[in-house]
């Protein structure tokens, strides 16, 4: 079974650092290999840290052909904009947050 390729935006939220170490406990499945973040010294940090590719611009990291999977922890005044061009990008979209998933409220 191949890795599940792992990009990540922001790590604005805690909780980016709380999904990193999970997804770096299972090296054997999953692989962060791009993590996009505006803040440079946060991002080449959590690059050191998890590995992957660094992107200052997340549209970078949507622009690659090879993830499984893009997690958002970005401010919560950014999760639409960006979420909705994750799915512009991939065409395909999975919210933990409710309030994402009313998708006709959210292209409004």
């Amino acid at each position: 079974m191949s890795k599940v390729r792992v990009g990540m935006i922001s790590f604005d939220h805690v909780h980016a650092e709380f999904r990193g170490k999970a997804l770096a406990e299972m090296p054997d499945q999953v692989s962060i290999v791009a993590i996009a973040e505006v803040d440079r010294g946060r991002g080449e940090a959590a690059v050191r840290k998890f590995g992957g590719a660094y992107y200052q611009d997340y549209r970078e990291l949507l622009a690659r052909d090879d993830l499984d999977l893009i997690f958002v922890h970005s401010a919560n005044n950014t999760h639409k904009e960006i979420v909705l061009e994750i799915v512009a990008a991939v065409n395909m979209f999975f919210a933990r947050n409710r309030s994402l998933t009313r998708w006709p409220k959210l292209r409004k």
